[in-house]
């Protein structure tokens, strides 16, 4: 704070504010508000702010509406088309750079594509040929450009141009966003951002940082959405059993895993198989540490076999009470019984500590 109440000062540069007011906000104080206080001396102040968007109500990104939204517009080496913007997606840009095909008004945007066929035997990716099979896609002729054309059509010379977006932004207000595929870094190529993405995908947390890294947009939580023909779906590929039973031979794993809330423990018991499927088979609340190790010992009998399993492997919530007397921990270090892992959440994904 004592660095922001000081002397007056007609240039100010904010790098990465987002994490800069974060920590001025446990103060109850506003950096960015602070510092624009020191240039209020000098009639033509700048002030700057430059950094990574993270969330939509965040500075960084509040910040880039509020101005005039400038886009980095490039033009294809192939066709005569009118120029675009370079998008690893562009329907993650949609809801702020809308694009009509048919009156063509917009934000005209490119995108990556790569070779959906390019996977090992087992059918995963198989990420060198996603990589070298990367390409972006041009909007108007539908060419297939390689790193090379992309790095030429991203300079200045060759017709790259700042275009402002928002004719209703304040006067003198300025604000550019500039995803990471435009940069000419061996680790931006078009190549390694499919794969980034392919990697990231499925795991909420490494998403986010795509999102906002690679794409420079802020991550935007969305509920999904389960229709009724989803829900027909797993019913009808789910075998018929009944609750206690596990339905297949082939299991691989039983696991038990248990939500701690501060009056009761809600457990659940699921089997895995080999072919990566899972089933449900056991669940239900229990009110103390001692009627969960009762359940821990429950039996299962294996499919159609005389194969009879308790949980191997079994995780408890460690979000409440995981330090104090009582609590998760000291149930999970207690010699006496073979108790569980305690487990939390970091990145968006369980870890087992």
């Amino acid at each position: 704070s004592k660095n922001l109440k000081g002397r007056s000062i007609g240039i100010i540069v904010i790098d990465e504010p987002d994490d800069v007011e974060e920590e001025y906000a446990k103060r109850k104080e506003s950096a960015i508000t602070l510092a624009e206080a020191r240039t209020k001396s000098f009639p033509d102040a700048k002030r700057f702010l430059n950094g990574t968007p993270t969330l939509p109500d965040a500075p960084v990104w509040q910040g880039f509406l509020l101005g005039d939204r400038r886009l980095r517009y490039v033009t294809c080496p192939r066709c005569t088309g009118p120029q675009f913007v370079l998008e690893f997606d562009p329907q993650y840009i949609r809801e702020w750079f809308p694009y009509d095909p048919v009156t063509k008004k917009g934000t005209l945007a490119a995108k990556v594509v790569w070779d959906k066929g390019a996977r090992r035997e087992d059918g995963e990716w198989n990420w060198d040929k996603v990589e070298d099979s990367a390409r972006i896609e041009c909007p108007n002729c539908k060419a297939l450009l390689n790193e090379s054309e992309k790095r030429q059509m991203c300079r200045r010379e060759n017709g790259a141009v700042w275009k402002p977006t928002n004719p209703n932004a304040p006067r003198g207000y300025r604000s550019r966003r500039l995803p990471a595929i435009y940069s000419p870094h061996e680790s931006t190529t078009i190549g390694k951002t499919a794969v980034k993405f392919l990697k990231s995908k499925d795991k909420p947390g490494a998403l986010r940082n795509f999102i906002n890294e690679e794409l420079a947009l802020p991550f935007q939580q969305r509920a999904a959405v389960t229709t009724v023909s989803d829900i027909r779906a797993v019913i009808a590929s789910s075998p018929e059993y009944l609750r206690g039973e596990i339905p297949r031979d082939n299991i691989a794993l039983l696991s038990m895993t248990v939500d701690v809330n501060q009056g009761l423990f809600h457990w659940l018991i699921r089997a895995w198989f080999a072919d990566k499927s899972s089933a449900l088979v056991d669940y239900g609340p229990v009110l103390s540490w001692e009627a969960l190790i009762e359940v821990a010992k429950k039996k299962y009998r294996v499919g159609k076999t005389n194969l009879e399993l308790t949980p191997m492997f079994r995780l408890i919530d460690s979000g409440w009470r995981t330090k104090s007397e009582s609590g998760v921990y000291d149930f999970c270090l207690n010699k006496s019984v073979s108790a569980g892992v305690p487990c939390g959440r970091s990145d968006g994904w369980a870890s087992a500590f």
